[in-house]
């Protein structure tokens, strides 16, 4: 900003000091010292706005309300605009001029730039200028906005063929359907994982995941709350009328030649229906396993093992880890001709080309442990199983590992090491497990720091006393962290970095597992062996500054 408004006033000769004393002194509380400058009959609302423009550093827009294009205006939900006074003027190629009354509000902009999928330019504007714009695109048409809602949730109460609602709606440009689209391809524009729609009291809450965190990016009026959820399930082929029991769907959708998908569920919570969507990049995403974020000598060590025509080798880590992603580049590493290549998975989250990839469904008898063995009838070479979540499933996967199969697979487990102890606690016995396991793959994914507001940070005396318990630290060793901008919304983060700890089980591991070696002896051996533990891989990414010392310590310990 150039400074304060009554500053700019007086150099411009606008103002007198006196007269803009007795405007301060006279403004009720809240008012805004503009507004009673023109109450007061001080300034033009041109001549306001001017002030404005040069204190915010942005143009100054001031359009007759008939001169701006009703389409553009309502690119964004009405409510939206009004709550932050806000309203789209023009479009041009891939940028939205947006009149603001407040040009720094970064969250109103960020907003508008997920909802759009615009780059938002913004102007400033008197706020009865923005609300005049938002009474001409909108009022002329609120009733029959809430019509066409209305009548929507009507006719699919009473169970009439979705298709066929659908046909009446969309021609009227349905604001519902265009703010449910909105959502999706916001969420897409934003990198974002997954989008939730939970119900709250007086409205909807919108929250999309993005590098691995929630973050709140719009509210929706509780009276359109059922409309928006009834359309999401119309676009998913799930039942509209069922609102007491779980449902799963899939949206597939087109927009601007590309194609998105969304694994969709929906559960009745005490609030009303919550919906929780899933991306699923039907674009043709890619999985190469130069591209997964190994080190050298860990892409090195990771194909040794690959390489082996049979064994085991599990990854490791909490939902949300990246484990998926690195089983996919795995099986893009191993697939060729010459090999039949089978995997069982819940759900199938990206088709692989050459690879014979079936949907795991108990409801069918096809649970990964009965899938499993009916895969070993398929003569397989390599066979990919989602999850081992029970000792049929394990015993099934290590006794094709034992019998000429590569076997890959995934656990719930905190470190690479702890995979032996969960196999065994299954129930596997401990001479299978040392003889079946190549190695397991413990990984975290990291938020990477904003390369736009990066800048040397002191991490907490606490903070450094807890890693150094357990690992140690350079002196004089530099961190650093984001300090937050409109291009990571404000979060100091901006996109995630892996780090991987990697277990190879040699001869000598091996048969320390089948003798029953505690897991804390196992994990001395391959430190030994020169194994690379989580938290010294998080930390050597601090100390390159490309993620903060918080984020190691909370996603290997905390």
């Amino acid at each position: 900003m150039a400074g304060k408004l009554g500053d700019i006033l007086i150099q411009r000769g606008l103002l007198t000091e006196e007269q803009l004393a007795s405007a301060l002194a006279s403004k009720s509380p809240g008012q805004m010292l503009g507004d009673r400058l023109l109450d007061l009959g001080l300034l033009t609302a041109d001549q306001l706005g001017e002030a404005l423009s040069i204190q915010f550093d942005v143009p100054y827009c001031d359009i007759e309300p008939q001169a701006v294009n009703v389409q553009v205006s309502r690119l964004l939900p009405e409510a939206f605009q009004r709550s932050r006074q806000v309203v789209p003027v023009n479009v041009q190629e891939r940028t939205l001029t947006l009149a603001m009354v407040s040009p720094d509000d970064i969250e109103a902009i960020a907003e508008a730039e997920l909802l759009t999928g615009y780059q938002v330019e913004s102007v400033i504007s008197h706020p009865s200028s923005v609300v005049k714009m938002l009474d001409h695109a909108f009022d002329e048409r609120s009733m029959a906005r809430q019509t066409i809602i209305d009548v929507k949730l009507d006719k699919l109460r009473r169970g009439e063929d979705d298709a066929e609602v659908d046909q009446q709606i969309e021609p009227i440009d349905a604001p519902v359907v265009r703010l449910v689209q909105a959502i999706l391809l916001g969420a897409s524009n934003a990198e974002a994982s997954d989008i939730h729609l939970e119900p709250e009291n007086p409205e909807m809450r919108v929250r999309y995941r993005v590098d691995g965190e929630l973050q709140q990016v719009m509210t929706i009026p509780s009276h359109i709350e059922e409309a928006v959820i009834a359309r999401i399930k119309v676009m998913a082929n799930m039942n509209t009328t069922e609102q007491r029991r779980p449902q799963d769907g899939q949206i597939s959708l087109a927009h601007e030649n590309h194609r998105y998908s969304f694994r969709v569920s929906s559960i009745p919570t005490t609030g009303g229906e919550k919906v929780v969507l899933r991306l699923l990049d039907e674009g043709g995403k890619s999985f190469h396993l130069e591209q997964v974020g190994f080190s050298s000598s860990e892409l090195e060590l990771v194909q040794s093992l690959i390489d082996k025509p049979h064994g085991m080798l599990v990854l490791t880590g909490p939902t949300g880890s990246g484990k998926s992603s690195t089983l996919y580049a795995v099986l893009t590493h191993l697939n060729n001709v010459k090999r039949n290549i089978v995997t069982v998975e819940d759900p199938v989250e990206h088709q692989i080309s050459g690879v014979n990839q079936v949907q795991s469904n108990n409801e069918y008898g096809m649970g990964f442990a009965n899938a499993l063995r009916f895969i070993l009838r398929q003569d397989p070479d390599i066979i990919m199983v989602g999850e081992i979540r029970d000792h049929e499933t394990a015993n099934t996967a290590i006794q094709a590992a034992l019998t000429g199969h590569l076997l890959l697979s995934t656990l719930h487990t905190n470190d690479a090491v702890s995979a032996v102890t969960r196999l065994i606690d299954l129930g596997i016995d401990p001479f299978k497990v040392g003889g079946a396991l190549l190695g397991s793959i413990a990984q975290r994914l990291l938020r990477s720091i904003c390369s736009r507001c990066k800048t040397p940070t002191t991490p907490s005396k606490s903070l450094l006393d807890r890693i150094g318990a357990q690992t140690s630290i350079p002196e004089n060793a530099t961190f650093y962290a984001g300090k937050g901008c409109r291009h990571c919304q404000g979060t100091g983060y901006s996109g995630r970095i892996p780090i991987f700890e990697i277990f190879p089980v040699t001869h000598e591991i091996g048969q320390a597992i089948e003798d029953g070696i505690p897991a804390a002896r196992l994990r001395d051996m391959a430190i030994e062996n020169g194994m690379t533990e989580l938290l010294q891989a998080g930390l050597r990414q601090a100390l390159l500054g490309e993620t903060t010392l918080e984020e190691v310590y909370f996603k290997t310990i905390g």
